[in-house]
């Protein structure tokens, strides 16, 4: 059945600075499921909304909260949307209509299950126990002889559907007057809270301040950054002008020169070295020709060509008969030709004996021998080695000419390399590598000042400040051209800020003006103390008139009744089935709670427990049962939210389809809901069931990772 009226819901939370998460910002719906791994958020986002709704979460165990942001409610008397955050003064007890048994002093254990903790009393089995039961079920009465000292308009007022109903006049009438100017002066404060709540104008003019100058610093280190760029820059032009980059080619080409001078010359000494024994040889041979020659002993008085010519006419003629078909005369010819050519033969050898029988002959014959390691015929070996030996004492004169040109080119090349080189390195010569080395540290040096020069004119171009002539540099490496460019927007910012506190304070401060009758020229934070002074009274008054109505009506009632014993009134308000039938429908088996001295048992149909003897599942389930049939039957007529951090964690998976369809048969009698979880079972029953029962009134919220 829908509820009579309006439902006090959760409509708007948004908070930044919850680690790991980016700033969040949530409409929630009738049923919200938020879905997170372990440590990304989820706890302290239920830390953060208890913080900031209800008071009686100081009374539970939570962190302190640093995120900033507001968590609005709708449905409150006389206000169509409240924001509260964690510095609120106001809190949800202060405009939550008190039922019928007032506001339970742990309503934030009533409608939140935080990280799975169901116990609803500390230090008590079972986490329920006689004293809680009292405070969420038990309508405690009052005695008949105080009811005549309530006034007689009093009598008349009765609580309905958790607010004061009666004739408005007298204590009914003052009181409502009393939380009217309360409601406002409360509303002004939410709005103070909504403008602040980012930081004091006080404290923002302060870091414009700190920027500001810091800004200006940071101007300062990047004019002297720029004239450093300009020292640097002329310093190394000068450099690079001592330092031509063809001069370190051709250095490099001469030095490559030199080199290859070297290696030619050690080659032309090598090779001379090597020849020059060959002139005492090629002397030697000269002389020998010449005493060979004169010392050759003539044998006969013909010419020695005549035996030779007259064997090559025989050949001849020979040749020509055969071809003419005179086989006769060719034989002749043939004999002739074989005679001559035997004397020509027998004349050589002849000859030859004769000048090898020469002393001197053989004595030239032997020394031709030893020095050239090959046997000696007669003069023709005599002249074909000489022939050999001119050839390379020719190649000997033409190496000595180069050996010598070269040498002389060498000498003037070094001194020409050695005079740049210790123009430009003075200290060329402690390399270890030398030369080589030297020109090494020439190109990296020549390398170096060209991308130094580059750089410097690129950054002296993109800097929109021009270099002083002599101006300081001390500060130039203070500057960081992303920390300005911070600075400056961080300084913007704050300005347009202080500009819409400043606008929002003026609108506040006549509004506040118009309530407590100060004078508007006065400042805000001389307003706030008398507002702050007109509000406790209000607040005071209000709630002294409140007690005393409901203590009064609280009289009355028990006045009109026999109360029964304690036992009894609680048994009974367990046996209610608002409260048996979600118990039965999230555990699957016990239909029955019973109060047994200051325990509870729990029953099935066919035997009890105690319920601190229940599994942690089981117990968990029980407990969210009594949770939601308390909650249902204490604001019965006015739905609430409840907020349940994976409040079903421990209950096997076949419990955990039914606990989700007990949930949301509350959700659908107005109640709004809030499953926090980190389990993925979980989060597919709700994202599988919700959407068929409520349609667009589900949210469905994942967490960062």
């Amino acid at each position: 059945m829908e509820p009579t009226d309006m439902p006090v819901h959760i409509t708007e939370i948004s908070l930044d600075g919850l680690p790991p998460q980016p700033e969040i910002h949530l409409r929630p719906r009738r049923v919200n499921l938020i879905y997170g791994r372990n440590e990304h958020g989820k706890t302290r986002l239920v830390e953060f909304i208890l913080s900031s709704l209800l008071r009686s979460s100081s009374k539970m165990t939570l962190r302190p909260v640093e995120a900033a942001g507001f968590v609005t409610v709708s449905g409150l008397p006389d206000a169509e949307e409240t924001r509260f955050n964690p510095r609120s003064r106001s809190k949800l007890e202060d405009y939550l209509p008190a039922p019928d048994a007032g506001l339970p002093p742990q309503l934030a254990r009533l409608l939140v299950v935080k990280g799975a903790e169901n116990a609803l009393q500390a230090n008590t089995p079972g986490g329920l126990g006689r004293a809680a039961l009292k405070d969420y079920l038990s309508n405690q009465g009052v005695i008949d002889r105080i009811q005549d000292r309530v006034p007689k308009t009093t009598r008349q007022a009765q609580v309905t559907d958790g607010r004061i109903v009666g004739p408005q006049n007298g204590d009914l009438k003052k009181r409502k007057e009393n939380l009217d100017k309360l409601a406002m002066i409360d509303r002004l404060f939410a709005e103070i809270d909504a403008q602040l709540s980012d930081g004091p104008l006080g404290q923002l003019s302060a870091r414009l301040v700190e920027v500001q100058e810091a800004a200006a610093g940071q101007k300062t280190a990047r004019q002297q950054y720029v004239n450093r760029l300009a020292v640097d820059l002329a310093r190394w032009q000068q450099e690079s002008d001592a330092l031509p980059g063809h001069e370190v080619l051709h250095l490099d080409a001469d030095i490559r020169e030199e080199q290859r001078l070297k290696e030619e010359i050690d080659r032309l000494t090598r090779s001379c070295r090597e020849k020059m024994p060959l002139q005492a040889d090629y002397h030697w041979l000269e002389a020998a020709l010449q005493t060979y020659r004169a010392a050759t002993i003539p044998q006969h008085d013909e010419p020695v060509w005549l035996y030779p010519v007259l064997a090559a006419v025989s050949v001849v003629a020979t040749v020509l008969l055969a071809f003419f078909e005179f086989p006769w005369a060719a034989l002749v010819t043939a004999l002739a030709a074989l005679l001559t050519g035997y004397l020509a033969y027998r004349r050589l050898r002849s000859d030859a004996l004769a000048n090898v029988i020469a002393p001197e002959n053989r004595l030239i014959m032997a020394e031709f021998e030893r020095r050239f390691h090959t046997r000696c015929s007669g003069i023709t070996d005599l002249q074909m080695k000489k022939t050999s030996l001119e050839q390379e004492i020719s190649l000997l004169k033409t190496q000595t000419e180069l050996l010598k040109t070269g040498t002389e080119r060498l000498q003037d090349l070094s001194r020409e390399i050695e005079h740049r080189l210790t123009l430009w390195l003075p200290d060329w010569r402690s390399v270890a590598k030398n030369r080589q080395a030297a020109l090494q540290i020439l190109q990296d040096r020549r390398t170096f000042l060209e991308n130094s020069i580059t750089r410097v004119q690129i950054a002296l171009k993109s800097s929109p400040v021009q270099p002083v002539p002599g101006g300081e540099t001390a500060r130039a490496d203070e500057f960081n051209p992303q920390v300005l460019v911070d600075l400056e927007e961080e300084s913007t910012r704050i300005k347009e800020k202080m500009e819409d506190l400043n606008r929002q304070k003026t609108i506040l401060r006549q509004r506040i003006c118009d309530v407590t009758g100060e004078s508007v020229t006065r400042s805000l934070a001389e307003l706030i103390p008398a507002l702050q002074s007109m509000r406790m009274e209000l607040e005071h008054n209000a709630r002294a008139q409140t007690a005393e109505i409901l203590a009064g009506i609280a009289v009355t009632q028990a006045a009109q009744e026999l109360r029964a014993g304690e036992d009894t009134a609680l048994q009974t308000a367990l046996n209610n089935p608002v409260i048996r039938e979600p118990i039965h429908a999230l555990t699957g088996r016990y239909e029955r709670v019973d109060l047994v001295e200051d325990r509870l048992d729990v029953s099935d149909s066919f035997q009890s427990f105690r319920l601190d003897e229940l599994s942690t599942g089981a117990q968990e389930q029980v407990l969210l049962g009594l949770r939601i049939g308390m909650a249902s039957r204490l604001f019965e007529g006015q739905p609430l939210f409840l907020i349940l951090d994976d409040a079903f964690q421990h209950s096997d998976w076949l419990r955990r389809p039914a606990m989700v369809d007990e949930v949301l048969r509350l959700a659908q009698t107005g109640w709004q809901v809030f499953y926090l979880t980190m389990d993925d079972h979980l989060r597919d029953l709700f994202l599988e069931k919700t959407p068929p029962l409520l349609g667009d009134d589900f949210m469905a919220f994942t967490m960062k990772e």
